[in-house]
């Protein structure tokens, strides 16, 4: 439940130097690459602010966001905590006009991520370290990793349903999956032995 949205996770962020105190946006706090987003930027002692719906708030803020931004009541990019200065957007949900809105308030040596949308194109100024597209690459040093987190309980993954290898259930999971009101990660369990 890990592998590909945590190596996701951290190596988007591994995109640039977030240290402690550096402000970090997290579009799509509730979604699985976001979700460990918000953690590993906690354990780098980032200010994390996340954008998620209100169904998701409370799960967004167990996860360590310090700062919730309702997306169906505000834009996220009129906060008043982004003017000093953003050391990383990761933008891991789908939206338009993203990077127009982050550009901003991105500090030089800093980064934008996307991962669903290739809005950015360029960094013209060459003032980032990255800004565009990221596609992880896979990385067992990165797993194992993460992997050591999960054991040490640093890094959560909420298991939203364990569902069985039947063909009703892997039906019924997708439909789920597929809704987006998803929290966690859905996981077929093959033998309970």
């Amino acid at each position: 439940a890990i592998s590909l949205v945590g190596t996701t996770a951290f190596e988007a962020i591994d995109l640039t130097n977030v240290e402690e105190g550096d402000v970090c946006v997290v579009l799509g706090g509730a979604g699985a690459v976001g979700a460990i987003a918000i953690q590993l930027l906690k354990l780098k002692g980032a200010k994390v602010i996340a954008t998620c719906s209100a169904r998701s708030a409370e799960y967004v803020k167990g996860l360590g966001a310090d700062v919730l931004v309702d997306y169906n009541k505000e834009d996220w990019s009129q906060r008043e905590e982004l003017k000093s200065g953003v050391k990383w957007i990761g933008a891991l949900v789908s939206g338009s006009g993203v990077w127009e809105k982050s550009k901003e308030f991105i500090v030089d040596g800093g980064a934008f991520v996307e991962i669903a949308t290739m809005e950015a194109n360029a960094d013209k100024e060459h003032r980032l370290k990255h800004a565009g597209f990221m596609c992880l690459h896979n990385d067992t040093k990165v797993q194992d990793q993460l992997a050591a987190l999960v054991v040490e309980g640093k890094l959560k993954v909420r298991i939203a349903k364990e569902w069985k290898l039947t063909q009703e259930d892997v039906v019924s999971a997708l439909a789920v999956q597929g809704s987006g009101k998803s929290q966690g990660k859905n996981v077929f369990v093959i033998s309970e032995e």
